[in-house]
């Protein structure tokens, strides 16, 4: 049986256009070698069979097919890589979060700053070194409180510093992170509802694809996602593609759930909260202060209005937000950001030193040096005194002779050197020098002797005392808010700890941050060798498709030269 006349024709036909489509899309791939999200493309075709039954077929008839058939344009990625790509991208924006923040803290804390404190200290030290024991209201008590009043300057600045840093990460949360996340969500959702569109008209939209991508990876450095692509029907023949993006988080009872970020045109929206709390040891109760209230301290959070969740009105309904902590998001720089705001590590169990932990260190630093302090000052009582300061005995007569009358204790005596500005426990931000030892009201106690109304005793024992205190003595540094030995040691070695721990933490946290690096360059690695353009590649494609072309071009002129042999020459015997 003979074939349709113009078959071959035909099916040259559709090789040179199967050729000519391939030329464009490697011409398409070599063009955007250097763009940014690029997705490799390639040309989807399929053989056309040979045409169905025929009442002259016998079993004996060979039925070739009729050419290629070109299906359309596709992208060259592969969900595997994408998935293992975005994941590392959450991980390495954990410790990149936290790592910021520490770079920060280490600015505060750094040699310079150690070494400024250990000079402080060590001038307050010469100051009572040169304190005359039988002065107790001269001069040099007054240059001993000038020298604790710039310890205590320093020690405010690097409190206000450490202030800063909250307020600035705060900010950053609220005004950056969130703000970024919300735009990148309704740039995801735009590009659904431009993508579909495009699809109804017939273009893959390919190019929009790759915007897209471009968002999600971004996306995917604040915290992990699962991304789920599905087909929908636009009247009967025309299907479209539709894509929804989703975290799982924990709930406050431990279970996990999912969280939907986008459904196709529609977008979730997220706020940064804050709410005063009580805060919780490492064993989840309750920590007091020194007067048995309970500590309120300031969480950060993240309320999520998930996508497709309206009100009558259409608007999103917040009565059906999610809170998001930082132990309920797994990983990304959300969950960063959240754990260096609210975390204490040993102090609330979290185990994650966020600044709470070393506002806490530079709190019991300066809390028990305060206290040890007033502790020394008032560790003998002080003798009553005349209206001239003189001393009194028990009755209130003036004591000539100290060396044979002892002078009476004032009962209502406190020789606190150190108190704090608002009333509460004494931390860095609130310490002050007492304004009684301003006024002059009291003086630094510089021998029991003294504290017992002896003038003119040359005894020097509780300045020695202090001197060892703030110099070569090892105590237990504790704060309030934590019922531990924070720190054992000398003064210097107390605030240098500081410092070491921030190494500690530093080191530890680039070294987990550079793994994940490693990790996450491998991953765009393996990624980009499937999605990326290789220009070897695509020039070898040129040559390929460049001679099914020509070859496609030999077949028509072939089939046409078949065709007029048959038609001009075939017939004409005997003419």
């Amino acid at each position: 049986m003979l074939r349709s006349t113009f078959t071959g024709l035909n099916m040259a036909f559709l090789g040179l256009n199967a050729s000519q489509k391939a030329l464009d899309v490697t011409g398409q791939n070599i063009t955007n070698l250097h763009t940014t999200g690029y997705s490799r493309q390639r040309l989807d075709q399929v053989a056309i069979g040979p045409p169905g039954p025929s009442p002259y077929s016998t079993v004996y008839g060979a039925r070739v097919g009729q050419g290629v058939l070109v299906t359309g344009v596709s992208q060259i990625r592969d969900p595997y890589l994408d998935n293992r790509y975005r994941a590392q991208l959450s991980k390495v924006g954990t410790e990149d979060a936290r790592y910021a923040v520490l770079e920060d803290i280490g600015d505060i804390f750094d040699n310079v700053d150690t070494n400024r404190m250990q000079e402080a200290l060590d001038d307050v030290v010469k100051q009572m070194q040169q304190l005359s024991p039988k002065v107790g209201t001269g001069a040099e008590d007054n240059l001993i409180r000038s020298s604790f009043e710039v310890l205590l300057n320093f020690i405010h600045q690097n409190a206000t510093d450490l202030e800063t840093i909250r307020t600035d990460l705060e900010d950053k949360m609220e005004n950056t992170v969130l703000k970024d996340i919300n735009e990148i969500l309704k740039g995801i959702q735009e590009y659904n509802v431009t993508i579909r569109n495009s699809q109804v008209m017939g273009d893959p939209a390919l190019e929009l694809k790759d915007e897209r991508n471009l968002l999600i990876d971004e996306l995917a450095t604040y915290f992990p996602i699962n991304i789920t692509y599905d087909k929908k029907m636009m009247g009967s023949a025309c299907a479209v593609e539709t894509m929804s993006i989703s975290i799982e988080y924990t709930d406050k009872d431990g279970n996990s759930q999912w969280l939907k970020l986008v459904e196709d045109d529609e977008a979730a929206t997220l706020e940064f909260k804050q709410e005063e709390v009580t805060q919780t040891d490492e064993n989840g109760n309750p920590v007091v202060d020194e007067q048995g209230n309970e500590v309120k301290v300031m969480k950060s959070y993240v309320d999520v209005i998930p996508a497709g969740a309206v009100d009558a009105n259409g608007n999103p309904d917040p009565t059906q937000a999610v809170k998001l902590t930082d132990t309920s998001i797994p990983q990304g720089v959300l969950k960063g950001d959240l754990q260096m705001l609210n975390c204490y590590g040993q102090f609330d169990g979290s185990g994650v030193k966020g600044l709470g932990y070393y506002e806490t260190l530079f709190n019991s630093f300066v809390y028990t040096m305060a206290t040890e302090m007033n502790k020394l000052n008032n560790q003998y009582g002080f003798y009553m005194k005349d209206a001239n300061g003189k001393p009194v005995d028990a009755n209130g007569n003036t004591i000539t002779d100290p060396e044979k009358e002892t002078a009476a204790m004032d009962p209502n005596w406190n020789g606190d050197l150190f108190e704090s500005a608002d009333g509460k426990t004494i931390n860095a931000k609130n310490i002050r020098v007492s304004e009684k030892w301003k006024s002059g009201e009291i003086q630094l106690v510089t021998s029991e002797e003294l504290a017992h109304g002896k003038l003119d005793s040359t005894a020097n024992d509780n300045l020695l005392q202090m001197m060892k205190l703030l110099s070569t003595e090892e105590i237990d540094f504790k704060y309030p808010t934590y019922g531990g030995v924070i720190y054992h040691g000398n003064m210097p070695n107390g605030y240098a700890n500081i410092q070491a721990q921030f190494g500690i933490d530093s080191k530890g946290t680039l070294s987990v941050l550079d793994s994940h690096m490693q990790v996450l360059e491998n991953a765009a690695d393996n990624r980009e060798s499937v999605m990326g353009v290789n220009l070897d590649e695509e020039v070898m494609s040129l040559l390929k498709y460049s001679q099914a072309y020509g070859a496609c071009a030999r077949l028509m002129t072939t089939m046409d030269e078949a065709l007029e042999r048959l038609i001009n020459n075939t017939g004409i015997v005997g003419r």
